[in-house]
């Protein structure tokens, strides 16, 4: 189970929420509801590439992280996310929401 897991399920749980990263901020979870601090302790860039390292989709994981932004896809164990990610200098930012449930099983074919 990745480190951001859990930090995901709470995302999810939130309907039209963001989780956003961002190193000397710390994990915020934002929504309709207003913001929540996640992690209150601030965040390092290692830490924040560290956390993504773990979910970075296998073909992107060489090279990982690149400079300038980037997007991809996670599939956490209570849904997917989009995770976009910027690296500028010493300064990462990350930005999660939950996908749309295109990518749930069909409902069953009727007997």
């Amino acid at each position: 189970m990745a480190r951001l897991d859990a930090v995901i399920d709470r995302l999810l749980a939130e309907p039209g929420g963001e989780l956003s990263l961002a190193t000397g901020e710390g994990a915020l979870l934002r929504s309709p509801r207003g913001v929540v601090p996640v992690i209150r302790q601030p965040l390092t860039t290692a830490q924040i590439v560290g956390a993504l390292a773990e979910i970075v989709p296998d073909d992107r994981r060489p090279g990982f992280p690149r400079p300038g932004a980037s997007a991809f896809d996670y599939r956490a164990p209570g849904g997917p996310v989009e995770v976009r990610f910027e690296l500028s200098g010493a300064v990462a930012r990350a930005r999660l929401v939950a996908r749309a449930a295109a990518t749930a099983a069909p409902p069953p074919e009727p007997e």
